[in-house]
């Protein structure tokens, strides 16, 4: 179950929460997302289990979240983007003040921080595959069928990705002999080859991945001979005036506390976005038995509310109206997550028509001589193709390795089938 409230009141003093299960999800937009847990500062609510006991309180906003002095100020005057770049050097040590202590990043408060049993560990593998997406699914399925050892690490408790939020665990998934399901993909990867609630946080060369598990309490430093990254990408967010109050959220979010948890984030919405991504969200809240109305970005205005979202202003004809909705969901397109590759050396391009950057890599979705890309950040469009791509780079990590022939056929079949319907 999630855990949230609407009200930004609620969040200017400490919090102790008594539920077992679920998610310290606040509010949807990614700026709002992290908070103080326990004296830690920068934790990020959405993607972080709730305890017995936890003290949580909100790090945005100066002298408190209800009066915040630099929203005063934005509100009382206009400013153009890179105002501080135009005020001279002059000033930026003023700027730089306000945005480390102003706007949302909190501080270290030592003597304020429990007595933690932080834990660090080793892990030697032949393969690391990060991400439980599609493709990182598929690369793990062809890796459990070889002798290489392997880990699979993912952020989330549960492994299929967008994939799982959208159409559940029992989706299906291209293999031979018919599709197999996310669960038996999971099932067929086994339990000590997957790392969940644990996130990838920096590559360094030539072979070792930093990431952070059990509520930032343990740091697992991976080695390995070769990388497969399955990242996905990050949910674009439309600038949408007064977007940033508590109930606005990305459509992962939403799903997440409404698929993932079972917990409604309001009773009545506004799905913002056109295509089949939006239509899918609007269905899925529908069927979680909220009240849902789907606007394009273009006709949007502005969202309502101070404390929480109360409406959507969009453009009509001869004017304004206002959709009058508890929460509000960003359901645009995604930009890819290349940060992991870039660091090991990847080379990333822009891609016009994404209006983004992506990791390149060639006909085995290699991208550098330890690291293979796969999926979504590679501009895939679907589950089925990621999956694919996956198993790609899965292959050709098998045959490098091991030489055996048999895993490069494989691998050349797939790429001479074109993506799968």
């Amino acid at each position: 179950m999630a855990l949230h409230r609407h009200g930004v009141r609620t969040f200017s003093r400490s919090l102790k929460y008594r539920k077992s299960r679920g998610l310290l999800c606040m509010s949807g937009a990614c700026a709002q997302c992290m908070v103080n847990v326990d004296g830690i500062p920068n934790v990020r609510a959405c993607i972080t289990r709730a305890q017995d006991g936890m003290a949580v309180r909100r790090q945005r906003g100066w002298p408190s979240t209800e009066h915040d002095l630099v929203s005063f100020f934005l509100g009382i005057r206009e400013l153009e983007a890179g105002f501080q770049y135009k005020a001279g050097i002059t000033l930026w040590p003023v700027f730089m003040w306000a945005y480390t202590h102003l706007t949302g990043a909190g501080d270290l408060e030592i003597d304020k921080v429990p007595k933690v049993d932080y834990s660090y560990r080793a892990v030697e593998r032949d393969v690391v595959v990060v991400g439980g997406g599609p493709a990182g699914l598929g690369a793990a399925l062809e890796l459990a069928s070889t002798p290489l050892r392997f880990t699979l690490i993912e952020q989330m408790p549960w492994l299929g990705g967008e994939q799982a939020l959208f159409e559940g665990e029992k989706a299906g998934l291209p293999s031979e002999g018919g599709a197999r399901t996310i669960e038996e993909v999971s099932s067929a990867i086994g339990a000590d080859s997957k790392l969940l609630e644990t996130t990838a946080v920096g590559f360094y060369k030539p072979n070792s991945l930093l990431a952070v598990g059990r509520n930032y309490k343990e740091l697992v430093q991976l080695k390995a001979q070769r990388f497969v990254f399955a990242t996905g990408g990050y949910e674009d967010i439309p600038l949408i005036e007064n977007s940033d109050v508590p109930g606005f959220y990305t459509y992962r979010a939403s799903l997440i506390m409404s698929r993932g948890y079972e917990v409604k984030p309001g009773e009545s919405g506004v799905v913002i976005g056109d295509g089949a991504r939006a239509d899918l969200v609007r269905q899925r809240l529908e069927g979680a038995g909220m009240r849902i109305v789907q606007v394009s970005p273009k006709d949007v205005v502005r969202v309502t509310g101070s404390r929480r979202v109360t409406g959507v202003v969009v453009s009509a004809e001869g004017g304004h109206r206002t959709i009058r909705a508890d929460f509000a969901v960003a359901a645009d397109g995604i930009n890819p997550r290349c940060e992991l590759p870039y660091q090991a050396g990847a080379k990333v391009e822009y891609d016009e028509e994404a209006r983004n950057y992506r990791p390149t890599h060639d006909g085995s979705m290699r991208s550098t001589e330890v690291v293979y890309t796969a999926g979504s950040m590679c501009g895939s469009t679907s589950y089925q193709e990621s999956f694919r791509q996956g198993r790609m780079a899965a292959l050709a990590v098998a045959h490098e390795l091991t030489k055996d022939k048999d895993y490069e056929t494989g691998m050349l079949e797939l790429a001479g089938r074109g993506p799968t319907p």
